[in-house]
């Protein structure tokens, strides 16, 4: 585990460091500088395409993580990835035709409530693109465990270019259309430097030549296109249903409480990085013994760094709503609903990408048709009685349902789990400590009262980290650190 700790331990710092921006521009810039519709706007077209960047990359992002490992020879790993490559070219062109022949039924389907969406939907084909071959070019860069680049590119490169934009706004050098305009150019060229990057540090060449062994990649990048959808509709979906159900105003109220929840996985989203081919080489060595090794420590690492986060969140987040303009207010709920449902995706470790990257695989398309059904129907059911709230309760019973079938099936069919002793302890742990907080009921100024929160959750974390010892990573760590 040392260089997945290396490298998460980067990713995560880079990871925060663009949530840090993100945070800039979600709670103090957009709020006051873009109309709410806009904000709205861009996030049902930045939702929409990560929904459907799989389709466009053909899920090649995936097969690469699958079977780059498998290849022993340089040529063999040129042509599988020159394969990956050129392939999603031939669905591009015809999926341009689709969205330009059937675009005003598309925009028919679309709710009165979105009037402003209609002239923009073909930028969530754009988008999708952008965002799909980034993700294939990123795959490349992991596959050599390179993930730190990708990963500010990613999490650190377009929140910047959203800081300056907003700035232009702000001086009206640029309208809110000429936004949306740049940021979906920011895109192609963040996807342009990561393809540079990745083929930079590799020792590829391309090549054109038939591809023999097309076949079980193309019928694995098939099956896991919903599977790596399935993924971002927990995350997006809900805010494509609320600019339905309600209107693109209240996406952008929505947007502002998902973005704070969503905090918690952060953690999860820094160590996917390495973790998702180190498990691949596992699975394709059929050594279940270390696959399992992998799936335990990354379900603890999670829950405890990911539950801390919870903490932080969850106990100040009427503070932290206090100094937003009182039209967000309605985000709160939504704030720790969000937060809530990326803990339970946490807790679950890489039960994803186990399965993604088995013989088994393709049990992730009937997973994902369920999640699908099961999460437009509670949104359907849920927001129009209980309107923004509804959306994230939805999503934290969809992240329920989704974690619970993935673990009973990976109990069922590898006979691992990731659970331990440790993980009742940090459960108890995180329970004790958000009511034994939450009953002193600080409440001062909100900076103040974020501070003693903060410094209190924090403390009590580290003495549960040294007297419990749960997780022998963390412990390895504390040592290090301490050491220098």
């Amino acid at each position: 585990m040392g260089i997945v700790i290396k490298q998460s331990i980067k990713n995560l710092v880079f990871t925060y460091l663009g949530f840090v921006i993100g945070a800039l521009n979600t709670l103090f810039l957009y709020p006051y500088l873009l109309e709410e519709e806009y904000y709205g706007l861009i996030n049902v077209l930045l939702s929409t395409a990560m929904i459907f960047y799989p389709l466009m990359s053909f899920g090649m992002g995936n097969a690469i993580i699958r079977f780059y490992s498998t290849k022993k020879s340089q040529e063999e790993k040129n042509r599988f990835i020159s394969f990956t490559f050129l392939f999603p070219l031939l669905l591009i062109a015809p999926a341009a035709i689709f969205f330009e022949f059937f675009q005003d039924i598309i925009n028919g389907w679309l709710s009165d409530n979105s009037k402003l969406l209609k002239n923009y939907t073909s930028y969530i084909y754009v988008l999708a693109i952008f965002i799909g071959y980034f993700e294939v070019f990123f795959a490349f860069s992991k596959v050599q465990l390179k993930s730190v680049f990708g990963n500010i590119l990613k999490e650190i490169f377009i929140r910047v270019v959203v800081t300056i934009l907003l700035v232009l706004l702000y001086l009206k050098v640029i309208d809110d259309h000429m936004f949306i305009v740049l940021i979906t150019a920011a895109y192609g060229i963040r996807t342009l430097i990561m393809a540079f990057y990745s083929i930079r540090i590799s020792k590829f060449k391309l090549s054109i030549s038939y591809y023999e062994e097309w076949k079980p990649v193309v019928v694995y990048s098939f099956f896991i296109i919903v599977s790596s959808s399935v993924t971002y509709i927990l995350i997006e979906l809900d805010k494509l249903m609320v600019s339905q159900f309600i209107d693109l105003s209240n996406v952008a109220y929505y947007a502002v409480g998902g973005f704070i929840g969503i905090v918690v996985a952060v953690p999860g989203r820094a160590m996917q990085q390495i973790l998702a081919p180190l498990t691949s080489k596992a699975l394709s060595e059929n050594n279940i013994d270390e696959v399992e090794k992998l799936y335990k420590k990354s379900s603890i690492n999670l829950l405890l760094i990911s539950g801390l986060m919870f903490l932080l969140i969850s106990l100040n987040i009427h503070a932290i709503f206090y100094i937003l303009p009182e039209k967000f207010a309605v985000g709160e709920v939504v704030a720790q609903l969000i937060a809530l449902s990326k803990l339970i995706d946490m807790i679950g470790g890489i039960n994803g990408t186990i399965i993604s990257n088995s013989k088994v695989y393709k049990i992730d398309l009937l997973f994902g048709v369920l999640l699908i059904a099961f999460a437009i129907g509670s949104n359907m059911v849920l927001i129009p009685k209980y309107g923004l709230s509804g959306a994230a309760m939805a999503t934290v019973l969809s992240t329920l349902f989704f974690n619970v079938l993935k673990l009973a099936f990976i109990k069922y069919y590898f006979k691992i789990q990731p659970f331990s002793v440790s993980t009742l302890y940090s459960l108890v742990f995180l329970f004790v400590t958000y009511y034994f907080i939450y009953s002193l009921n600080i409440d001062y100024n909100p900076l103040i009262t974020i501070i003693v929160n903060s410094l209190i959750v924090t403390l009590l974390f580290v003495l549960f980290l040294v007297i419990v010892k749960p997780s022998q990573d963390i412990e390895e760590l504390i040592k290090k650190i301490l050491k220098r």
